[in-house]
């Protein structure tokens, strides 16, 4: 019948959360490690990883977030990405120094990561996102302008024929272990106006690019800069 069925789906959704494997357990230490001392952290634990629950169809972690297995992260054995409706999820776990990385970030802004703390461990903390970009101040150095409100001149005709806007890369650097502080980097810099972030297994293949708007050769298009 009609209402069996909604039975058996409540029941298995039921069992699918039942079953999720914990990640994480708060551990012993709570926030009394050197890695929870930061001020831009609304909450910071020390916790133990249960590194056999990568790979598993459901994971669970602390403020009742219950993610699903996605995909590895292409290129990478050892990337594991999680969402849910709300949630996207990205864990890199290194079997060298067997430590586990982990960014998590939700629909309404909140962001969270898991890292390795050495001695201490790993931790789990939530970002404050009010403070993160909170005294970063854009200067050209070589007028010691302060560029934070920059704005546009009186517009004037600015295209060019055979022309198409392109982003260009200006900047890799690797062992940035968050989008957030890849972010905070390009927006100190005057040759960034896009960032793109790519997780991996070490600090090496981990990887913050910085973009800058360009032009490139078209057929027929023609394009510009909205002032020059």
């Amino acid at each position: 019948s009609t209402f069996a069925m909604i039975g058996s789906v409540v029941l298995v959704s039921f069992l699918q959360g039942a079953f999720a494997a914990d990640l994480l357990t708060f551990g012993a230490s709570g926030n009394n490690v050197s890695c929870c001392k930061a001020a831009k952290s609304l909450f910071c634990t020390s916790v133990d990883i249960n590194v056999d629950a990568l790979g598993e169809p459901d994971i669970d972690l602390p403020f009742g977030i219950t993610v699903e297995f996605s995909n590895k992260i292409p290129g990478d054995q050892l990337s594991y990405h999680y969402v849910n409706d709300n949630t996207d999820v990205v864990f890199t776990f290194n079997t060298i120094t067997n430590s586990l990385y982990g960014h998590i970030s939700t629909l309404d802004g909140r962001s969270f990561v898991i890292e390795n703390c050495g001695q201490n461990g790993h931790i789990f903390k939530e970002i404050d996102m009010s403070k993160l970009y909170e005294n970063i101040d854009v200067i050209d150095e070589a007028t010691n302008t302060d560029l934070s409100s920059r704005r546009h001149g009186r517009s004037t005709y600015c295209g060019a024929a055979r022309n198409v806007p392109n982003l260009i890369t200006t900047k890799e650097q690797r062992g940035i272990m968050s989008p957030e502080e890849c972010n905070k980097l390009c927006a100190k810099d005057l040759n960034c106006s896009f960032w793109s972030w790519k997780p991996g297994s070490t600090a090496q293949s981990t990887v913050c690019k910085f973009f800058k708007e360009g032009l490139k050769d078209h057929v027929i298009k023609t394009g510009g800069p909205a002032s020059c």
